[in-house]
């Protein structure tokens, strides 16, 4: 992603829960390409896991998580080994921080059209 070349204008960018595996840094540079790519009006949808301002609603947030992947038949143990594989690759940011970094990115109107736990949907428009 970092060093990919947009060929044409688009209407509309989909990444979903690819960004927050990116340096903060290339985030940027990338959604500004993003940008630059969509035709006047165009839409960019991104999905990302993202961090609650609070630390006690994340721990209640992975709590209510770890039991959802439970019941879909994951062991203590396998949570564990996903959770330590994405430790230090994958960087979530928080939902303002998020808004942030698309409306700094030129996007004009941005608002978050889904939210689930710590998953977040953001429509960001040019």
């Amino acid at each position: 992603l970092e060093s990919y070349e947009f060929e044409e204008t688009s209407n509309l960018i989909l990444s979903v829960f690819t960004l927050h595996f990116l340096p903060i840094e290339e985030r940027k540079k990338l959604l500004k390409r993003v940008n630059q790519t969509l035709n006047k009006g165009g839409a960019f949808l991104l999905v990302e896991k993202t961090y609650p301002e609070n630390a006690k609603i994340q721990d209640i947030y992975t709590q209510i998580y770890h039991d959802e992947k439970e019941s879909n038949g994951l062991t203590a143990c396998d949570i564990r080994n996903k959770e330590k594989a994405l430790r230090g690759v994958l960087t979530p940011l928080t939902i303002s921080e998020n808004l942030d970094l698309l409306t700094s990115s030129g996007f004009s109107n941005v608002d978050v059209f889904f939210k689930h736990l710590q998953f977040t949907g953001f429509l960001a428009i040019k």
